[in-house]
């Protein structure tokens, strides 16, 4: 017979796999009773913060801030409950309560800034602007000598803010400063890249992957300005390099690097490097990138290559691959020229002037793309109706502002 300790908890692991069972299958409501029966029996400040983090999902905020109260009281050294409870004041526009509630999160947080850090991030994933520029004049006061805060503050201010005394800086970071640490030289760069273009980003992201070589963040904004510039070939060499150094995957940078071969037509060894690392972590999202990106490049026609997207697709529980046979299948035979290459240096790109009174403007996001879309194969789509594309891409970061000085030297083929 088992002792009464040993029943305990055993119970209690039950509720923490019951628990995540639940919320993993997105059952948040059912998810949050259950943490909360942990934390009554043998609770733990994680699972205290997991369980509001249920009340959230499930939408029931007023619950979510009464536990966090809760919570505070009885771990007054966790800033964590409060700031969640700063999180929900943003979310229901609660300014009144504010002032005491970033009171408290100074008290329990102490000298360290990484709680409101955290909070300006999510303020800014949520694209609350105003929200994350009153959380940075906030911790202004409070940590006004954390140079991170103070970087923070200067950006949001620059960016959204009324003071015109804040300017962004037009000068570097110094990288090699002793008492800099990532976060803080990371915050500046992307500071600084405000000002400039991603030609002068670059090395100073190379340089201080140099020196901090495993900092995420560098790695993704490094990828992102390399993707920006369609400089493809740099990001194979980059992420080859790391992959041979760790002998191991690093899903953040994988969808880059198979992004990259699609964009240079490398289909196949794409797919090779997917079937090649696949054992080491989820690779369902970049199959499903894989697969649209192959669309219009020998997909209906390439058995070899069918097979093996076939395969990854059914591994990962991937739909849409008969529709995107069926799809490349229908396309029509060009009626026009494509366009020859999508140079990332230029601004405006325009298929040769046709008969058609038709034409397709595309405006660009992200790395040249339409939503999810390639644009090879929009141009392929269009042409195919004889239909006139002209893309355009947002080279300032602008939303198209300041203008396109080069679509007039190309309105001459339109």
């Amino acid at each position: 017979m088992p002792n009464e300790a040993s029943s305990q908890f055993s119970t209690a692991d039950n509720l923490v796999q019951r628990a995540e069972q639940a919320e993993q299958a997105a059952r948040y409501a059912e998810a949050s009773l259950l943490w909360q029966q942990q934390v009554q029996k043998n609770g733990l400040p994680l699972h205290a913060h997991r369980h509001i983090d249920c009340l959230v999902q499930a939408g029931q905020l007023a619950e979510a801030a009464s536990c966090s109260r809760t919570y505070t009281q009885r771990w007054p050294d966790r800033p964590v409950f409060v700031s969640t409870q700063l999180q929900l004041a943003y979310e229901q526009k609660a300014w009144d309560a504010m002032d005491s509630l970033w009171a408290q999160l100074a008290d329990s947080a102490g000298e360290r800034s990484k709680p409101v850090l955290q909070l300006i991030r999510e303020r800014l994933q949520a694209r609350d602007y105003p929200g994350a520029l009153h959380a940075a004049e906030q911790a202004v006061r409070f940590w006004g000598d954390d140079e991170q805060v103070r970087l923070r503050y200067q950006q949001l201010q620059y960016r959204y803010g009324l003071d015109p005394r804040i300017d962004c800086p037009v000068q570097p970071p110094n990288l090699e400063a002793p008492e800099l640490d990532a976060e803080t030289a990371m915050l500046a760069i992307r500071q600084f890249a405000d000002e400039v273009s991603n030609s002068t980003v670059i090395p100073l992201l190379q340089t201080m992957l140099q020196r901090w070589p495993d900092f995420r963040p560098a790695i993704l904004m490094l990828l992102s300005c390399w993707q920006r510039e369609s400089s493809y070939e740099e990001i194979l060499v980059f992420c080859q390099r790391r992959y041979e150094a760790k002998q191991q995957l690093e899903a953040f940078s994988m969808l880059q690097w198979v992004l990259a071969l699609s964009a240079l037509g490398r289909i196949e060894q794409a797919v090779s490097l997917v079937r090649e690392v696949e054992a080491q972590g989820h690779m369902a999202n970049v199959v499903q990138h894989l697969l649209i990106n192959t669309i219009g490049q020998g997909l209906s026609t390439n058995p070899e290559l069918g097979a093996g997207l076939e395969a990854l697709c059914r591994e990962h529980g991937i739909e849409g691959l008969e529709q995107a046979v069926a799809f490349e299948a229908q396309l029509r035979p060009s009626q026009r020229p494509l366009i020859p290459s999508f140079d990332a240096t230029q601004s405006v790109a325009a298929s040769l002037r046709t008969c058609s009174p038709c034409m397709a403007i595309v405006f660009t996001g992200y790395a040249r793309r339409v939503g999810a879309v390639p644009q090879a194969l929009l141009d392929r789509f269009f042409a195919g109706h004889g239909i006139a594309m002209v893309r355009l891409v947002d080279k300032s970061g602008c939303m198209y502002l300041d203008g396109l000085p080069e679509l007039g030297a190309v309105s001459k083929q339109l």
